[in-house]
């Protein structure tokens, strides 16, 4: 089973990978700057459906990213 908690925090990490600021990668998913900064402290629930947005805007594939850390 994916942990969405743990793979949400690891947004930061990829997208600083892709050297993307939270304003783009909100652009990208069609959400706000605050909504990425909250999500990437663990503040912001987020849905599987969104999760797999933000992985695709990074170009990540879920199955892969969730052996990352």
């Amino acid at each position: 089973m994916i942990d969405i908690i743990k793979l949400s925090k690891d947004v930061r990490i990829f997208r600083l990978g892709k050297r993307l600021t939270q304003t783009e990668l909100g652009t990208k998913v069609g959400v706000s700057k605050q909504y990425i900064y909250k999500l990437e402290k663990g503040k912001q629930p987020i849905s599987a459906t969104m999760l797999n947005k933000i992985y695709a805007a990074l170009d990540l594939d879920l199955h892969v990213a969730k052996f990352k850390i």
